[in-house]
Order: C-alpha cells, then structure tokens, then sequence
C-alpha cells in the first residue's frame, strides 16, 4: 500500500451531521401535558352529578352538561336553576380545572412557539437573500437603493412587530387560562421549531 491509500483510509468519513429532532425533555413535557387534558377530563367525567328535577337528593355517575363543563369561576354547588346538572363539590373533580387548563395552555403555546421559530427561520433565510440580491445588483449599478428610506420603512415594521409580541405576550397572560405552563409550552415549542 502506498501513503496516500494509508492517509485515506485513516480520514474519518464525511457523515451529514445527524439532525436532532425533538429533544427528550420536550417530548416529556408533551406527554406530561396530554396526560394533564387526560385526567383532567377523567375527573370531569366521574364527578358525582346532582340533578335539579330531583331536589338535588339523588346523585348519579358519570352524567354532566355543558354548565358543569364550562362553569368556570362559578361554584358548583350552587344550583341557580339553569337546565342540566351540577356537579357535587369535594371530589377529585376540583381539581379537573387546574389539569385541563395547565394541559390545555401547554400545548397551545407548544404549537405557537414551534410555528413562530419556523416563521422566523424562513424569514431570516427570506431577508438574508433579499439583501443580498439588493447589494449585489446595487453594486453593479443595475438598480439604486435607497437606504434611508428602507431604514425608515424597517424602523415601521419592527415597531409594528413589538405592538404585535405585546398582544401575543396579552394573550398568554390573560386569556390563557394557566400562563406558567402556557410559557413553558411557549419555550419548548420555540426550542423545539
């Protein structure tokens, strides 16, 4: 064998690098959240009902309405005479809200953040090229930019963008009903995408 056959053989191979998918504590954490929705409706659906056309005297299993469902912030044991059931207080069913909405916010901002870095890696890749187009054909002489006024027009659009991340930041506090765990999905999607 001669030295350049020795040398080739010794180079380690040129491999891709191996593209990593979802990271293992994401994917935990995705599960944990399904499990949340899970059992959150699985207290739902057990809670011990009480209905109305019966005084309120016989319970029965397994039985709820659209009220007892979405009757949040209300107590449900108070009956005020709506149609439908509502169901006993004291039960694991107490905490069905709390599983369903940290579950529910977690997921939500997952998918938020997965599609917001995807926007961003396309955009990046979208402008970086445009410049470069601009720069190239400006310094040729084929077209003339005119700079100040694109900086004016970028100034607009990213205090557009800061009033827009305003009302996603609104929205995770406020109409989200668990805001800890929508940020950690919120994260973890951004990571993730």
């Amino acid at each position: 064998m001669s030295e350049d056959e020795v040398e080739v053989e010794n180079q380690p191979e040129d491999h891709a690098p191996e593209t990593q998918g979802t990271p293992l504590w994401a994917k935990a954490m995705v599960v944990v959240a399904l499990l949340f929705l899970v059992v959150g409706f699985s207290m739902k659906a057990d809670a011990k009902v009480v209905e109305p056309s019966q005084g309120g005297s016989v319970a029965t299993e397994g039985v709820l309405s659209t009220n007892t469902l979405v009757a949040g912030g209300q107590n449900p044991d108070v009956w005020d005479g709506s149609e439908g059931a509502q169901a006993e207080s004291g039960g694991l069913s107490d905490y069905s809200p709390f599983f369903i909405k940290s579950g529910f916010s977690f997921l939500v901002l997952f998918f938020v953040g997965m599609a917001a870095r995807m926007f961003f890696k396309i955009g990046g890749l979208f402008v970086g090229v445009l410049a470069l187009v601009l720069i190239g054909m400006n310094e040729l002489g084929w077209i003339v930019v005119h700079w100040d006024v694109m900086s004016d027009q970028w100034d607009s659009v990213a205090g557009k963008i800061v009033d827009q991340a305003d009302g996603l930041k609104t929205f995770i506090t406020g109409s989200l009903p668990a805001a800890g765990a929508g940020s950690v999905g919120l994260f973890a999607g951004f990571k993730k995408g």
